[in-house]
């Protein structure tokens, strides 16, 4: 359902804007920025132009947080597909859901330009809040904005690396990072170099470097990749997920250990950390790390009673452990997404060419169908909200005109 305090904010459809002499004395800084929190994306963007003291105090970090957290109340469902030219990003309103699964309508955001970028597939997706992170061939992270429909590209740092025969981006994660209000972007990737010895093959030494890419409202201009001097400790899985400020991935060198362990970065201190799973923990049948209320949680199925999963909680502590936090019954086998929001985790069941889409609630226990496509290629689901994020110097910026032919008033 739909925030109450969705009523509150204004369609600046028919909103005429002051001149600036009149908007300087319009409002006092003290009442501006609530106001301006009761306006959509799209005329929040209008505002910074009228005049200087509108346009700071748009741009101030406190009011782009505040706008964030608000923001955060009134989500939607964000369905993200690629073709030969474009991303296109399309919406679905949560008090449209039909739970029945029925057809739902898809509200049109808009597309993102990819001409000139090499695509053979969209190898990731991942949601926090109002951006959304792309990665494309060759491995390169586009930022965008749906709601104004602006893309940045990160191009990877270290090129003298990626560009050698062997080298391989084999993980990446995109996430927010609350108690910093940073977001940030990581990539392990994997590097060869020859020993002393001679020049066969078998003599080629593996190394794992990380870069991570921090950045702000008001730092994105500025940011830079910033290479983390200590090495991973392991190979890991593709995809990671951010809690707090700590990026969790499963280590793919699960024969290895008695214990499949999760490789942990400490997104402060630059540090690596290899913890152990739960007892008995097949990542194989299920991956699943999700992060709920700023804590990591594992899900997996019961071994001993088929179509339960059980969700372990993390409590950190000197020596970390697992707790069992929640059990839910599924009538269907299910994959997780390291997608959640306050409704829930999104879970993804796949019959033949039709991918059904739920949201479990761990605490109750429901499980409710919110959304189902056929033939669902080069697509993804996520849970995003609309923001005036500005993506500074950015490599695309199309799609808005098709915007003003949808209301962007939060219902």
């Amino acid at each position: 359902m739909a925030s109450s305090s969705d009523a509150e904010e204004a369609s600046g459809e028919h909103l005429h804007l002051p001149s600036p002499s009149a908007a300087e004395a319009l409002f006092n800084r003290d009442i501006l920025p609530e106001v301006l929190l009761r306006l959509d994306v799209k005329t929040v963007c209008k505002c910074q132009s009228v005049c200087k003291s509108w346009k700071d105090a748009i741009a101030n970090p406190s009011f782009v947080n505040m706008h964030r957290d608000r923001s955060s109340q009134r989500e939607s469902l964000l369905l993200t597909e690629l073709d030969q030219f474009y991303f296109t990003f399309s919406r679905v309103d949560y008090k449209e859901l039909n739970l029945d699964g029925a057809e739902v309508e898809l509200k049109h955001v808009s597309s993102i330009s990819v001409e000139g970028i090499a695509i053979g597939y969209l190898g990731y997706h991942a949601y926090a809040g109002d951006l959304v992170c792309l990665v494309s061939e060759p491995e390169v992270f586009h930022l965008c904005n749906p709601q104004t429909g602006q893309s940045r590209a990160l191009y990877e740092p270290f090129e003298s690396y990626l560009h050698c025969e062997g080298n391989l981006n084999i993980g990446f994660v995109f996430g927010y990072m609350s108690p910093r209000s940073e977001y940030v972007v990581v990539t392990i990737s994997r590097f060869w170099s020859d020993s002393d010895t001679d020049d066969d093959d078998d003599d080629r030494v593996a190394s794992l470097w990380a870069s991570k890419f921090c950045f702000t409202h008001d730092s994105i201009n500025s940011a830079c990749w910033k290479e983390i001097e200590e090495n991973c400790p392991c190979a890991v899985e593709q995809f990671g997920v951010v809690v707090g400020n700590s990026s969790y991935w499963v280590a793919a060198e699960k024969d290895v250990y008695s214990v499949t362990p999760i490789v942990t970065l400490d997104l402060v201190e630059d540090k690596f950390q290899l913890i152990a799973g739960p007892q008995g923990w097949n990542p194989k049948l299920l991956p699943g790390l999700i992060g709920l209320k700023e804590k990591l949680y594992v899900i997996d199925n019961d071994a001993s009673n088929s179509g339960v999963l059980v969700i372990w909680g993390l409590n950190k502590s000197n020596e970390p452990y697992w707790v069992k936090d929640y059990e839910v019954k599924l009538d269907f086998p299910a994959a997780t997404l390291p997608r959640t929001s306050s409704k829930g985790v999104l879970i993804v069941e796949l019959i033949h060419m039709v991918r059904k889409y739920y949201i479990l609630d761990p605490e109750t226990g429901s499980v409710r169908l919110v959304f189902h496509e056929e033939f669902p290629f080069r697509s993804s689901l996520g849970f995003y909200w609309r923001s005036f994020f500005p993506l500074g110097k950015t490599t695309s910026s199309v799609g808005l005109d098709e915007q003003e032919h949808d209301s962007d008033q939060d219902d």
